[in-house]
């Protein structure tokens, strides 16, 4: 069996980025075979129900075992008449996965048989609490700038859009570094399932965000940007509590995420591969694992 895995498809947002998402769809009925894997990771869409339907929809002919995670995008809502990014979360993603024999992966991990047992997927949508930023280089006063920024989502003139679209029922404020804690929490828990399930010779984790600084860190944005301000966007990158989770689970080989739009790739001292898979709106592909072997990429569709 293999696992084809791409991110931030961000259906509905352009006509000419639609196209390129049913160019990667097509890609991938045409390559796979039934007993293969696929997991989309996350920033499927944009704030729309809708889109994110249509976007399953593209991919719902796969012959094999079809997971998603959700990332920072499918999880806004208009505040006035929308519905809570938590209700979204907790209850209407799995809905829309499961209309469409998707499953959800912050919902419980999954296990696909392959000759040397069973390969395990776990996988969140990771959420951000600033930890992968060290603010240590900075002046006391652009740490304090930052630290407020994050408060806030405002870094000077630049603005996160999360802080404005994720909202809790009732009008209540998000919690970025709780929701991304309860994040690592339940993944630390399906590793360890998977990590106590004999059959289970290997696992895959999927998060949106980054669970390591090396899938994160040198963003061509930050090129010609103050420092101050490229922490404050790596702090909105991900989770260091995600990679704690993953390190915890020896048979964890491989762990993948998107949300920053460009390409890194990581082996750290245990041989574990960290890799974001790059994708942005104008340019996508698949990375493809085989349990046991190595990772390639097709080519870009862009």
């Amino acid at each position: 069996m293999r696992l084809f895995f791409t991110a931030d498809c961000h259906h509905g947002i352009n006509p000419r980025f639609e196209r390129r998402t049913s160019m990667l769809a097509a890609e991938v009925l045409d390559l796979a075979r039934p007993g293969d894997a696929l997991v989309l990771g996350g920033d499927l869409a944009c704030a729309d129900r809708k889109g994110l339907d249509a976007c399953l929809a593209l991919f719902e002919p796969f012959p094999g075992t079809k997971a998603f995670v959700p990332g920072n995008h499918d999880l806004w809502s208009e505040p006035l008449g929308g519905i809570g990014s938590d209700v979204l979360y907790e209850r209407r993603l799995a809905e829309a996965a499961a209309r469409r024999g998707f499953r959800l992966l912050d919902d419980g991990p999954l296990r696909v048989p392959h000759p040397g047992g069973a390969l395990g997927i776990a996988g969140s949508a990771g959420g951000f609490d600033f930890s992968l930023a060290d603010l240590t280089p900075l002046a006391e006063a652009e740490r304090a700038e930052v630290h407020q920024a994050w408060r806030t989502g405002q870094f000077r003139t630049a603005f996160w859009n999360d802080y404005r679209f994720t909202w809790r029922s009732g009008d209540r404020a998000w919690d970025h570094p709780a929701f991304a804690a309860a994040c690592a929490a339940r993944l630390r828990r399906h590793l360890a399932e998977l990590e106590a399930d004999a059959t289970v010779s290997e696992i895959v984790c999927v998060t949106h965000t980054g669970a390591h600084l090396e899938q994160v860190k040198d963003h061509p944005n930050s090129r010609g940007r103050p420092l101050a301000g490229s922490l404050w966007l790596r702090g909105l990158s991900g989770s260091s509590a995600l990679g704690d989770a993953i390190r915890a689970s020896p048979k964890t080989r491989l762990a993948v995420c998107g949300h920053t739009h460009h390409e890194r790739r990581h082996a750290d001292s245990e041989g574990r591969l960290w890799i974001n898979i790059g994708c942005d709106y104008p340019r996508k592909r698949w990375l493809v694992y085989e349990p046991g072997g190595e990772v390639r990429f097709t080519s870009w569709i862009e």
